[in-house]
């Protein structure tokens, strides 16, 4: 099972998008209904805020029952969300937000503006998206049926009748007809809100690739292999690696020194050294360092930090914890954007199929839709154990794509919104 689920994650990141910070400490005001079983903040509002910190490091989330006016002046940019139904806001709040000139943002049942009723959920299983001329296969729910009027359309679902609306825009406001949980509407999201912020300096698309899981267990032959050709394409690659927590039915570990001299050949190489959530950030980034591994980064609960001697942070994945009463935490993928400080954000891995043949179509597929996306970065994460011949494969693939390899830790500064 662990073969298999790891192959499903391994196949392709979905896009970072690099960061657009906001200028001149420009504040974002998340505005929410009342969430209520079998809804959470940690599953509908967290991803949408971490969205935001792609363009405002710190955005303020708060429950609309406690909105009060002070916290609209405040506010530069607003978005406004409905998880389980219209936001409950005062009739001042309401005055306020309708006639605010500021731009505001309105997402799933909260569509129809503030002051809106309760909408009626239309869920499509199997919808298909239009958005900057390429069409996503998606499932829609929630999906709220509306007619966006005389507003700019800015993705609609297309197929089986007449375009639906999606996301559209009217001047500064903008709506957004679900909720985007999906990858696929993550990553939409995540690119309507350049227009939202206004952002103009957008970098090009590109690619970054990540070793995950190596460890004692490990063929370091095959680290060995991968560090020689990335090196001969001049690919800077990330290997995230431990010690201390191997798998459990592990017989032929490595020597410790093999097991070092096999993370110092890739690091002389151009890999970027990063230890996993299992490691103790301090002791072992002291005792790699004293070997003469230098770990760029540490994983960390719930998220994935690079850290270089400039104090730039990337993050690169993150895992929630759901949790329901009586039972085990079960860790999950986030399909939300992730924060890259100074840089961009992730979409964790794309699950599509393994790692042969027709799969491969499948990478380059979506590396091209991603490259359709303003900014957008494919994150590329491959499994220690899969044989050389496997990443070398996935490797080529991806690079057929033409689109430049970004170091990770060479993002530029972010570019600024008006």
């Amino acid at each position: 099972m662990r073969i298999v689920l790891l192959a499903l994650i391994a196949v392709i990141g979905l896009p970072f998008a690099f960061a657009a910070g906001t200028e001149g400490g420009r504040k974002t005001l998340l505005v929410y209904d009342t969430i209520a079983k079998p809804f959470s903040l940690m599953n509908e509002i967290d991803p949408i805020l971490m969205g935001l910190t792609r363009f405002d490091a710190e955005p303020e989330k708060i429950e609309a029952a406690k909105l009060q006016a002070s916290d609209i002046e405040r506010a530069d940019f607003i978005v406004l969300v409905g998880v389980g139904g219209s936001p409950t806001l005062s009739p001042d709040c309401i005055r306020m937000l309708q006639r605010a000139k500021k731009p505001l943002l309105c997402v799933g049942h909260a569509v129809n503006g503030p002051g809106s009723g309760t909408l009626k959920n239309q869920p499509i299983q199997k919808a298909v998206v239009d958005y900057r001329e390429t069409t996503w296969p998606v499932r829609l729910d929630p999906f709220f049926r509306l007619s966006a009027g005389e507003s700019q359309i800015l993705s609609q679902v297309v197929g089986g009748g007449a375009p639906l609306p999606l996301a559209w825009r009217s001047g500064n406001r903008f709506a957004f007809a679900s909720l985007p949980g999906e990858p696929v509407l993550a990553m939409i999201f995540s690119d309507l809100l350049l227009d939202f912020y206004g952002v103009k300096n957008i970098p090009s698309t590109g690619l970054v690739f990540m070793l995950d899981d190596y460890h004692p267990a490990s063929d370091p032959s095959m680290l060995r292999r991968l560090s020689d050709y990335m090196a001969y394409k001049h690919i800077p690659f990330i290997v995230l690696t431990q010690s201390r927590d191997v798998p459990a039915d592990a017989t032929d570990l490595m020597p410790r020194e093999t097991y070092l001299d096999s993370l110092r050949y890739a690091q002389a190489r151009g890999a970027r050294i990063f230890l996993d959530a299992s490691a103790d950030p301090v002791l072992d980034r002291e005792s790699f360092s004293a070997d003469g591994v230098i770990p760029m980064g540490a994983e960390s609960r719930p998220t994935i930090s690079i850290e270089s001697g400039d104090n730039f942070t990337l993050y690169v994945g993150s895992r929630y914890f759901q949790d329901t009463p009586g039972s085990d935490p079960v860790p999950y993928r986030s399909h939300a954007p992730l924060l890259l400080a100074n840089g961009g954000v992730l979409l964790p891995a794309n699950i599509l199929g393994g790692m042969d043949g027709i799969a491969l179509d499948e990478v380059r597929k979506n590396i091209g839709q991603i490259a359709r996306l303003r900014g957008g970065v494919a994150g590329i994460v491959m499994p220690a154990w899969l044989p050389f011949q496997h990443v070398r494969d996935l490797v080529d693939a991806c690079l057929q794509s033409a689109l430049p390899v970004i170091d990770p830790l060479g993002f530029g500064p972010n570019p600024d919104s008006q």
